[in-house]
């Protein structure tokens, strides 16, 4: 089990404990989103393979909604179910350019968080 080192209230999977639940051994894991109610990781898998594992408190409806949704356009994934007070999940990374890699994405998110709150 690890701790988020700043929300100490979010539990994530060690490497180990992921590599058992998955069958395969992870070889990288970096930090792409965090928050005070969750943490995304990208995880790097032995065989190439890349993933999203999703360490996320309550209030959450995000398992719920990928247990019941049926698209094609959804990626994989799979519920690993609560790790102390947090839902986890492992869902399949996808290969295209992060919203937050955008130029102008942090200057147009900031001015519309601005919008809302006035």
């Amino acid at each position: 089990m690890i701790t988020h080192p700043a929300f100490t209230d979010i539990l994530m999977h060690s490497d180990q404990e992921l590599a058992d639940i998955l069958g395969i051994r992870i070889i990288s894991r970096n930090t792409i989103y965090e928050w005070p109610l969750s943490c995304m990781q990208k995880l790097t898998l032995d065989n190439g393979k890349k993933l999203i594992y999703k360490s996320q408190l309550p209030p959450t409806v995000e398992p719920d909604f990928y247990e019941h949704a049926v698209s094609k356009l959804l990626p994989a994934y799979q519920v690993i179910g609560k790790f102390g007070n947090c839902n986890t999940m492992i869902i399949d990374w996808i290969d295209a350019p992060l919203l937050s890699d955008r130029p102008l994405f942090n200057q147009w998110a900031s001015e519309a968080i601005e919008n809302i709150l006035m």
